[in-house]
């Protein structure tokens, strides 16, 4: 949220607004918002869609609406303690995430690698023993799994919120292959040179996709060069920043 005050702010970075269940809370929020814009130049947000989505909520603050592409470091790494496989394939998260289609390809495939996933165990679906979920991993330990992994499996919600770039970038920055569905805020972000697209909910097309895949598969090693060559030229905080100072 923010504080209301007098005086102009320059920037709102990470707009965030999501519908809510309860409408009295929800419209609450909103009219504390609309407060809060009209004492602010620009409103940051983080994939394309969100601009559009955000002027029809706030109609009067529309021409505020900026799409700035994410950056951010991963430098505060701590070495994680916990028992993780020799070789695994890797999920995390909790924001817009949908592990139901990866329980599903998880469950279908022929990968004989062990999944792990780094989230509350509430958000995954009932599962069988190829998948492990751990409830330990932390910030400062998450990227220390990840670059443990053999590969990052994302499966977020389409939805018009930015979702999953945190995780991702993290990925980009490590060299770690990533394989993600396609949805247009990760498409603001990457292509197919750096990253494996699937079908949104398509758990079939993930589990085959999963059943072909290989570490030391040329594409696969160009793929996440590319990604992490994306990463350093693009979505570090300076670049952050710079693209920030120029509006």
């Amino acid at each position: 949220m923010c504080s209301i005050r007098l005086e102009k702010i320059s920037h709102w970075q990470g707009f965030l607004f999501e519908e809510k269940k309860n409408k009295l809370y929800y419209n609450l929020r909103k009219v504390l918002v609309n407060k809060c814009l009209k004492n602010v130049k620009n409103v940051i947000v983080y994939s394309s869609k969100e601009v559009a989505y955000y002027s029809q909520i706030f109609p009067e603050f529309q021409e505020k609406f900026s799409f700035v592409h994410y950056g951010l470091d991963y430098e505060d790494n701590h070495s994680y303690e916990g028992s993780l496989p020799e070789k695994f394939l890797f999920s995390g998260g909790g924001s817009n995430r949908n592990y139901n289609t990866i329980v599903k390809a998880v469950e279908k495939t022929q990968n004989s690698l062990p999944f792990v996933i780094a989230t509350q165990p509430w958000r995954v679906p009932k599962h069988d023993k190829k998948i492990t979920v751990l409830d330990d991993v932390v910030v400062e330990t998450f990227g220390d799994v990840l670059g443990k992994s053999e590969a990052l499996v994302l499966s977020l919600k389409d939805v018009d919120l930015s979702a999953g770039h945190m995780v991702m970038l993290q990925a980009m920055s490590l060299g770690v292959p990533i394989i993600v569905n396609d949805i247009p805020s990760v498409r603001d972000y990457v292509d197919e040179s750096s990253v494996l697209f699937y079908k949104s909910e398509d758990f079939n097309q993930l589990a085959s996709i999963l059943n072909e895949f290989n570490v030391n598969n040329p594409e696969t090693i160009r793929r996440a060069e590319n990604a992490k060559k994306l990463y350093f030229s693009n979505y570090t905080s300076k670049k952050l920043m710079d693209r920030l100072i120029e509006i």
